[in-house]
């Protein structure tokens, strides 16, 4: 966010990946109720556009906050909003839906289901780079992680 890409330091990088592991990747990893509900923070002066798909107001604040804590920086509840659709029940259903294409029933993939979301991994780009920084996985299947 306070860096460009010549300017972040490998003390930085470490610094992040660290704060990454422990906010997110310690016991189970972080896990997020994740909903129809559209969760938004935005503090343009700290290069913040965050948008969570929550199945509550609060479960979208909860993870927020936990972004904003691996950011280091404070939550402001004056720059959270809540989106939601008038008909949230029929504009993104529950069950699957299904479309006759070319004479046959094809499933079609479902806007903003309600499923549970467990971290995984954190990479970071930086402009200039041909490949991402595996800051911390919690597979172990990405190699050369800055924090294992």
């Amino acid at each position: 966010m306070d860096e460009t890409s010549s300017s972040i330091t490998r003390l930085e990088v470490d610094r992040l990946a660290n704060r990454i592991k422990t906010e997110l990747g310690t016991g189970k990893g972080f896990v997020w109720r994740k909903g129809k509900k559209m969760i938004t923070y935005t503090d343009w002066d700290k290069g913040l556009q965050l948008q969570i798909l929550g199945r509550t107001e609060s479960e979208g604040e909860r993870v927020i906050k936990k972004v904003l804590d691996v950011a280091g920086v404070t939550f402001e509840a004056k720059r959270c909003n809540l989106n939601t659709n008038k008909a949230e029940d029929s504009r993104y259903p529950s069950a699957k839906q299904r479309e006759n294409i070319l004479g046959e029933s094809v499933e079609l993939p479902r806007e903003r289901p309600e499923v549970d979301v467990t971290f995984r991994y954190a990479t970071l780009s930086l402009h200039g780079t041909k490949k991402p920084i595996h800051l911390y996985d919690k597979t172990l299947q990405l190699v050369d992680c800055v924090v294992r």
